[in-house]
């Protein structure tokens, strides 16, 4: 085993650095498409009790500019960063380049339905984690996959739990409570 390690090493530095430079331009960048596609794991769906609803960016960065909060005063938790992407759409995510303790696993873009008078937050995965777990699943499956399977969920759970939050929050934003 630690010579097929050795022997596709370099491919697979390689994939994982062009994976992390791709996903960096599209973070930094603000591409819509980026957003709007790839695999969903969080829904989050807010009735809007007013007319003419337009997202409150301002509003919104200053009420998630750390987050600080939800994990009792833990300060390496990153802002979250938030852009109007369409007419009924604002992206957001963790902003970037910041010291943290987990691996960012998703960016999310919220909609608003005209029809519907409704929010929906759909969150999805970032590639990266994706495939830094897809590489490295089959090395921890030979002896280390309780470590490698606890990280992922530790990960996991962190990330949904401040989506949460955030939708929790946008709930009472949006209808001005």
């Amino acid at each position: 085993m630690g010579t097929e390690i050795i022997h596709y090493f370099p491919h697979i530095f390689l994939l994982i650095i062009s994976a992390c430079l791709f996903e960096y331009a599209c973070h930094s960048f603000w591409l819509k498409r980026y957003f709007e596609y790839g695999i969903p794991y969080f829904y989050f769906k807010i009735k809007i009790k007013q007319d003419n609803f337009v997202f409150p960016i301002e509003k919104l960065e200053k009420e998630f500019k750390g987050l600080i909060d939800i994990l009792g005063g833990f300060p390496l938790i990153p802002a979250i960063a938030l852009k109007t992407i369409g007419t009924n759409q604002c992206a957001f995510r963790e902003r970037l380049w910041f010291p943290s303790f987990y691996l960012p696993i998703m960016h999310s873009l919220m909609t608003y339905d005209q029809e519907g008078d409704n929010v929906k937050i759909i969150g999805m995965f970032n590639y990266v984690p994706i495939l830094l777990f897809l590489i490295v699943l089959p090395f921890f499956i030979k002896g280390f996959i309780y470590g490698g399977i606890f990280l992922v969920f530790f990960n996991f759970f962190i990330q949904c739990m401040r989506y949460l939050y955030i939708c929790i929050r946008c709930k009472f934003i949006f209808n001005g409570v």
